[in-house]
């Protein structure tokens, strides 16, 4: 590659264990979870055009238990019916100046049970508030 071609690959994972105690004024359950995610990420560009690829995912195993276990799990958002939320993005970013920049994204999002593509675009804008 000249000097002009640029790529990177970033990544992160996460786990999160949890033991704990749901409750409102009238009710408590148990609540025990083990979830995991992370994200994926790719790019590659040339001069002042990128263009690069994200996946990211949640894998939920949330378990709850006790006489208000279905109610409290939903009012809490915590019921996921075996669903692990995924997300995948296509980007596009244009770096007009060194302090102006445009991003174009494509999303295909699988948070919910229903998936849904999605579009963004962006204005990158930065300035030094205090120079040292």
């Amino acid at each position: 590659f000249s000097r002009n071609w640029q790529w990177s690959v970033e990544a992160q994972y996460f786990q999160v264990d949890i033991d704990g105690v749901i409750w409102d004024n009238t009710r408590q359950v148990q609540w025990i979870a083990d979830n995991n995610g992370g994200w994926l990420q790719a790019s590659v560009g040339y001069g002042d055009h990128q263009v690069g690829v994200r996946w990211e995912r949640l894998a939920l195993a949330n378990n709850i238990t006790g006489a208000a276990a279905h109610n409290m799990a939903e009012l809490t958002g915590l019921y996921n019916l075996k669903h692990d939320p995924e997300r995948t993005s296509l980007l596009y970013r244009w770096q007009l100046r060194p302090d102006f920049a445009l991003r174009f994204e494509a999303i295909e999002d699988a948070i919910q049970s229903d998936s849904v593509q999605r579009f963004a675009l962006g204005v990158i804008w930065s300035v030094d508030l205090i120079a040292l």
